[in-house]
């Protein structure tokens, strides 16, 4: 019995190598499996960001929704920016369970702005179709930015000469007339917060 009993004690203490084994051959078979598989080239499956038909994104564009974005004069107390709530150096979010508004906490979270443009519709309960009505439902939100209209918004940037003539270059009319460009210029700004490749998506090339 007891010579029975010590080889049941051997065969145990061999099995971890062979298991071991076994798991570094499955391992290999299926990393040579992903690399055999057809490449195709970087960003070929990924669908073009949403955006309608007067969407912008020129460099100018771009770089007045840029400084938009960190604009407290877009608010009607001057007190709240977009970059309040959607910070970069905190993710394009705040960190915060429920985020503040001009007129004090709102009833919302504040996600990441990252890949926001992939998305259709915008918001946790998809209240707005693209990035610019997410920036017009913010713009005239009492709690968020406390605009009774984007033109209020737009008018008040009208009035500061840097504005005025930044829209005008971007844009060639005027801003007073076209209050929309407030949200066709922060779009387009949103549109370049994309996500990059992480070192596996380097690596394998798909």
């Amino acid at each position: 019995a007891l010579p029975s009993l010590l080889s049941g004690v051997k065969m145990k203490t061999e099995m971890p190598p062979l298991g071991l084994w076994m798991f570094f051959a499955i391992s290999s078979i299926i990393v040579a499996s992903l690399l055999a598989m057809p490449r195709c080239s970087r960003g070929a499956e990924i669908r073009p960001p949403v955006a309608l038909a007067d969407s912008v994104s020129g460099a100018k564009h771009v770089a007045l929704g840029h400084r938009l974005w960190f604009e407290r004069r877009l608010s009607r107390r001057g007190t709240t920016s977009c970059a309040d709530c959607h910070d970069p150096a905190k993710g394009w979010s705040d960190g915060k369970r429920v985020s503040d508004g001009e007129n004090g906490q709102t009833s919302r979270n504040a996600p990441t702005i990252v890949n926001a443009c992939y998305s259709i519709p915008q918001f946790g309960d998809g209240r707005a179709a693209h990035l610019e009505g997410q920036a017009k439902t913010v713009i005239e939100n009492g709690t968020e930015m406390g605009n009774d209209s984007t033109g209020e918004a737009a008018r008040r940037l009208a009035r500061i000469p840097e504005y005025r003539e930044a829209f005008r270059e971007a844009f060639g009319r005027p801003l007073e007339r076209n209050p929309n460009d407030v949200l066709l210029a922060l779009a387009a700004f949103e549109r370049t917060i994309v996500s990059t490749d992480a070192p596996i998506d380097r690596a394998l090339q798909w």
